[in-house]
C-alpha cells in the first residue's frame, strides 16, 4: 500500500507534511554499500510491508536516501532487524557525496532475537538534501532494513 504525501498551504509556499522518505514522493535510494537483487536498498522507501533491504555480512553498512528537495527532518522511524549500533547523518550538499553530519546516533540496542526493532527518534528539525543511516554493528551476520520513514517538512527556499 503506497502513502501519500498530504500537502498544505500557507502564504508564503507550499509546505508538505508527512512520510519524505518514500519513493513516491520523489525520494531515491542513491547509494548503498551493499546490494541484493531480492532485497535491494530501494526496498526500504517503497511503502510496502513486505519488502525490505538485506545487507551483507560486512560492517558498516550505510543507505543513503536523497530527497527530491531540501527538508526539514522532524522524526525518523526505523523497522529492521539485527542491529546493534547506527549513526544517521544528514548533508545539505547538491551531491550525496560528503559533507555529512551526525544527526543522532544509538548503541547497545537490545537483542530481539529475529523479531523487529522498531526505532523512532525525534531529530530536532535538521535541515538536509540527504539523509544517511549507517549500520556500524550487529546482532546478526545480515541486518535488514523494512523501513526508513522521514517525517518532517519540505524546506522554505530563502
Amino acid at each position: 500500500m503506497q502513502r501519500k504525501l498530504t500537502t498544505s498551504r500557507s502564504a508564503a509556499s507550499s509546505v508538505a507534511i508527512g512520510d519524505l522518505a518514500l519513493a513516491s514522493a520523489g525520494t531515491q535510494a542513491t547509494l548503498a554499500s551493499s546490494s541484493y537483487h531480492r532485497h535491494p536498498p530501494e526496498a526500504a522507501i517503497d511503502g510496502s510491508k513486505h519488502t525490505y533491504w538485506l545487507t551483507t555480512g560486512c560492517f558498516p553498512q550505510t543507505l543513503c536516501l536523497s530527497f527530491a528537495t531540501r527538508v526539514q527532518v522532524h522524526k525518523v522511524r526505523m523497522v529492521m532487524r539485527g542491529v546493534r549500533e547506527f549513526v544517521i547523518e544528514r548533508s545539505e550538499e547538491a551531491a550525496p557525496f560528503g559533507g555529512f553530519v551526525p544527526v543522532m546516533s544509538l548503541s547497545h540496542l537490545p537483542e530481539r532475537e529475529g523479531r523487529l526493532q522498531v526505532e523512532t527518534h525525534d531529530v530536532n528539525r535538521a535541515a538536509a538534501r540527504h539523509l544517511r543511516l549507517v549500520i556500524l554493528d550487529s546482532w546478526e551476520p545480515f541486518v535488514s532494513v523494512h523501513s526508513l520513514s522521514v517525517h518532517g517538512t519540505v524546506a522554505r527556499e530563502e
